[in-house]
């Protein structure tokens, strides 16, 4: 069973007990009226409380409670439970209700909720507004956007069609508002039928303002009916998690209409009360239709007595009984004293309600007057905690801005050949490897790796008559050997072959140059994959590096970033080219002569090679795969030996060429071109535009999602500020208590 916290008192009997809390309290119930310091006026205590009610107004109207869990009342009951009398009896104004037996159109009336405030003012008027903080798929806008809706009101019988009609602009965002101006309820009613698009409820707000000589100051939202049957199933569930989502807060108060023609155990407000305020330290019940119970109906007249006494369900603000007009009355349209005065009469008339003591319990204006005292001080004790909160957000806000890049005040063009000018130095600075050497770093390491490459196409001479028979021979000391090599091994008799295939008018014993050149090319032949495959990883470090440039200088400005990255593809595309062709003439002029000045060099590598070869041919029987008896070293291959060394003599010299140029060619095509010129081609395009003014202040518009998220700082930053300063002014006009009022004073 639904149960409120509880004790007992001495005799066992079930009594009311509030949980311990610093929350304000309602008024005993004994009090008739709040009492208010010795030094302190009525009228001044009045004043300050109305001060307060105006500062949540306009706190509310600047969207304060999209920051703040700002205290609140909410009213929530059943369809069914009296609340619509109740919002008409407390605000005296007509709300929409449902009419006739279409189910549709009992479930859209009241489909969104509704903010009634209440302040006294000589003549009466209303104001109607649609705030709207969400979108038409329910996802909440950045700020809340609030506009009025229909002219001020002077008369209370036109409030009800106003009210309509903006339900209607508030569940139809496909249409613009003032289109429902003129409609009547007729045509409201043949819309909702006919609008296949008009929603059937919406999380917005309409918000009412009531100025009236006779009202109590009080505002309260009135949340849509909960219901329990639908054509559309989804809508009990919204309906439900909008009343769930708006009486969770802790500053919110919880005002629950009970109607007592059903138990308090089976009606759905009261158990979603219970789930978001377990204590009640919240929650104020209205217990509304006393008029249904019949007075002999002792049992249940009892149970409702005992439940507003706190003997059961007890709550910390307790319960009040307030007896509604009902439908014929309502059709006369009876005056606030009027109303009033029959509620009067049924309690003092009525058992058991004329038995009871708690008399400050019974009626509309005793629920008004405690209400809006309990919202006050509510209001009161949340004010440091709010103002604490807000300079954290304004501080938090003004760190995101400041994060923020400044915006840009200058001329355009300016702004963008400084940033062309540190784009160019940081590429210059990369290149030169001055200060950032990551480019330096991995262009080496590439270097390296193709050092290796080439020195793994060196000629595999193996000085035996027939290699498959023998083992790898081992290294010259002392030279650089490659891990492998790219070529089958090359023995003696495959040298004499090359010989003899190359002869031609030479004299006899004369080795041919054509031999000499077939056995070098075998290894320059190997050189352009290698070559061109470094040049290629090269480039694309070079590459990567330059646009990494350009997002990091003009990055801010999408505009500017694509249009200088498609100028420098452009041109590096140009060097790509211009580099590729430089390698190629590089390896040309290595294949198209075997030459060398590097004689010394040249002449020690090819003596140090034919020791080599001629100590492993006189060894040779330690490298048979399979040693037999008798084995001896080849004789009479001198001029296959002298070819060998000269030749892998040869191959040192243009390796350790190679080695050097390849990499000072790279950087001189590709890197020192590009740091040379690559500005001045830039510099060129930009200012090569007729209208290149005009087409500056295009590349340094912002992105959109940066402009997005300056807007909505600068407009967090704004409506913080003016929270702020609202409340500036309350703090301004000073408080005329010396101290808050607690309980002792009420």
């Amino acid at each position: 069973m639904l149960k409120w916290k509880t004790k007992t008192n001495s005799d066992g009997d079930a009594t009311s007990s509030p949980p311990s809390n610093t929350n304000p309290e309602l008024p005993d119930t004994a009090s008739h009226a709040p009492e208010t310091p010795s030094h302190i006026s009525t009228s001044q205590f009045n004043r300050y409380c109305r001060d307060l009610l105006d500062l949540y107004r306009d706190l509310r109207e600047l969207g304060a409670h999209m920051y703040f869990d700002l205290p609140r009342i909410s009213v929530i009951g059943s369809q069914s439970a009296g609340k619509s009398s109740l919002v008409e009896a407390v605000s005296s104004i007509n709300v929409p209700r449902a009419s006739g037996t279409c189910t549709r159109q009992v479930h859209s009336f009241h489909s969104c909720p509704m903010e009634i405030f209440m302040s006294q003012a000589e003549k009466w008027s209303c104001t109607i507004s649609l705030r709207l903080q969400f979108d038409s798929n329910g996802n909440p806008y950045p700020t809340l956007l609030s506009e009025p809706f229909g002219p001020p009101l002077t008369e209370k019988q036109d409030v009800e069609i106003w009210l309509r009609r903006a339900q209607a602009a508030i569940l139809s965002p496909h249409v613009d508002a003032n289109h429902f101006h003129n409609m009547s309820k007729s045509d409201l009613d043949i819309l909702r039928e006919t609008d296949s698009l008009m929603q059937a409820f919406s999380k917005n707000t309409i918000y009412v303002d009531v100025k009236d000589p006779e009202v109590t100051n009080l505002s309260f939202i009135d949340l849509p009916g909960l219901i329990q049957h639908s054509e559309t199933p989804s809508l009990i569930d919204l309906v439900k998690d909008l009343v769930v989502s708006n009486i969770k807060g802790d500053n919110t108060l919880i005002l629950i209409a009970i109607p007592m023609s059903d138990d308090i155990e089976n009606q759905q407000a009261v158990r979603l009360a219970k789930e978001a305020d377990p204590t009640g330290e919240r929650t104020i019940g209205v217990l509304t239709k006393p008029d249904v119970v019949l007075p002999s109906s002792m049992g249940q007249l009892n149970k409702w007595r005992d439940v507003l006494e706190g003997k059961t369900y007890p709550l910390e603000h307790g319960y009040y009984c307030v007896r509604l007009a009902d439908e014929a009355e309502r059709m006369k349209r009876p005056s606030r004293a009027e109303s009033e005065r029959l509620a009067d009469g049924f309690f003092r008339t009525r058992d058991p309600w004329s038995k009871m003591s708690l008399r400050s319990r019974f009626g509309i204006p005793n629920l008004v007057r405690d209400v809006s005292t309990l919202l006050v001080l509510w209001i009161e004790k949340n004010l440091p905690a709010l103002k604490k909160k807000l300079n954290e957000l304004l501080e938090q806000c003004r760190n995101e801005m400041g994060d923020l890049p400044p915006l840009i005040e200058g001329n355009p063009t300016a702004e963008i050949l400084l940033r062309l000018e540190e784009f160019s130095t940081a590429l210059h600075d990369a290149v030169g490897a001055t200060e950032e050497k990551s480019l330096a770093r991995q262009a080496r390491r590439r270097y390296l790796e193709y050092k290796a490459e080439i020195l793994r196409t060196a000629p595999d001479f193996r000085p035996f008559l027939n290699h498959p028979d023998y083992n790898k021979p081992k290294g010259r000391s002392g030279q650089d050997a490659p891990d492998r090599y790219c070529m089958p091994p090359m023995d003696l008799e495959y040298v004499r072959q090359v010989i003899r295939d190359s002869v031609g008018w030479e004299l006899p014993g004369h080795v041919p140059y054509a031999a000499t050149k077939v056995l070098v090319l075998k290894s320059a032949s190997l050189w352009k994959a290698p070559s061109m495959a470094c040049f290629e990883d090269v480039y694309e470090v070079t590459a990567q590096l330059v646009d990494d440039l350009v997002r990091k200088y003009f990055g801010r400005f999408p505009k500017a970033e694509n249009y200088i990255r498609s100028l420098v593809n452009a041109a590096l595309e140009d060097y790509k080219l211009d580099g590729q062709r430089c390698v190629e003439e590089l390896l040309q002029s290595e294949t198209e002569a075997i030459f060398t000045q590097n004689e010394q060099y040249f002449r020690s590598e090819q003596q140090e090679w034919y020791y080599h070869y001629n100590v492993i041919r006189s060894t040779s029987a330690e490298y048979l795969m399979y040693p037999r008896k008798g084995h001896t070293s080849p004789v009479g291959y001198e001029q296959e030996l002298n070819l060998m060394s000269r030749v892998h003599g040869y191959f040192c010299v243009a390796f350790k060429r190679l080695a050097d140029s390849l990499p000072l060619t790279i950087e001189r095509s590709l890197n020192r071109a590009l740091d040379s010129t690559l500005s001045k081609r830039l510099l060129e395009k930009l200012m090569g535009d007729p209208n290149y003014a005009e087409s500056m202040a295009v590349l340094v518009e912002e992105s959109p999602d940066l402009l997005e998220k300056r807007h909505k700082l600068s407009e967090r930053q704004e409506r913080l500020l003016q929270i702020k300063n609202r409340l500036d002014l309350l703090r301004n006009s000073g408080n005329p208590r010396a101290h808050p009022v607690g309980r002792s004073h009420l």
